[in-house]
C-alpha cells in the first residue's frame, strides 16, 4: 500500500557521467553571461534609438523641427550604424543561451563542438568590437563638431537664426545616445571575452 501510493522518483542513475564537469562550469556561465548581455543591450540600445528618435522629429528651442546639418550627416550616420551593430549583437548574445540548452544535453553527438562553441563567442567579439570602432568613429566627430560649435559661438548676437550654431541641450542628448551605445557594445564584449577565456581554460570531452 505505501509503495502504491509512494510518488515516483526521478532515476538520476541514467544521467551520471553524460554531462562532463567541464561543462557543468560551462554551462550556467553560458547561461548567465548570455542573458546579462542581451538584456545590457536591449536597455541601453532602447534608450538610445528613443534619443536619437527624439533629436530626429521632436522640435527644437525655435519651435521648428531639428534638420541635420551636412556636417552632423556623417557623426549620426556611424552612431546608428553602431545601434545597428547593437541590435545583432542581441540577437547573437541569445545564441549563447541557447548553445548552453544544447550543450546539456546528455547525447553527446548532440551538443555543440569545443569549436563550434569558440567559433560562435569569437563571432559575438568581432560584432562587438565592429560596434564599437562605429560608436568610437560617431564619438569623435559629434564631439569635435560640439568644439566646432563652441569656439565659434563667442560674439555670435543672439537670435533664432543663430541658435543652430549654439550648443544646444539636444546635441548634448545624441552624445549621451551614442555613450550608451558604446557602454553597451563594451558589456557584451567583455562578456563574451569571459567566456573565450574560460572555454579555453577547460578541457572538455
Amino acid at each position: 500500500m505505501n509503495d502504491e501510493n509512494k510518488l515516483p522518483t526521478r532515476d538520476t542513475t541514467i544521467y551520471e557521467g553524460q554531462i562532463p564537469p567541464s561543462l557543468e562550469r560551462v554551462i550556467p556561465a553560458m547561461r548567465r553571461f548570455g542573458q546579462i548581455s542581451f538584456w545590457f543591450q536591449l536597455v541601453l540600445g532602447v534608450i538610445a534609438g528613443l534619443i536619437f528618435f527624439f533629436a530626429g522629429f521632436v522640435g527644437s528651442n525655435t519651435g521648428e523641427p531639428n534638420r541635420l546639418s551636412p556636417e552632423e550627416g556623417p557623426g549620426l550616420f556611424f552612431a546608428i550604424a553602431g545601434l545597428v551593430a547593437l541590435a545583432i549583437g542581441m540577437y547573437w548574445a541569445l545564441r549563447y543561451t541557447q548553445i548552453a540548452k544544447r550543450l546539456a544535453i546528455p547525447d553527446p553527438s548532440l551538443r555543440p563542438t569545443r569549436a563550434q562553441t569558440l567559433g560562435s563567442l569569437q563571432t559575438g567579439v568581432i560584432i562587438n568590437l565592429v560596434g564599437m570602432l562605429f560608436s568610437l568613429v560617431a564619438a569623435q566627430i559629434i564631439t569635435g563638431l560640439l568644439m566646432v560649435k563652441v569656439l565659434s559661438s563667442e560674439g555670435v548676437q543672439f537670435s533664432p537664426a543663430a541658435l543652430s550654431r549654439l550648443v544646444q541641450p539636444i546635441d548634448i542628448f545624441v552624445v549621451l545616445a551614442n555613450t550608451n551605445s558604446l557602454f553597451a557594445h563594451f558589456v557584451a564584449l567583455t562578456c563574451s571575452l569571459w567566456l573565450l577565456r574560460l572555454i579555453q581554460t577547460i578541457k572538455t570531452t
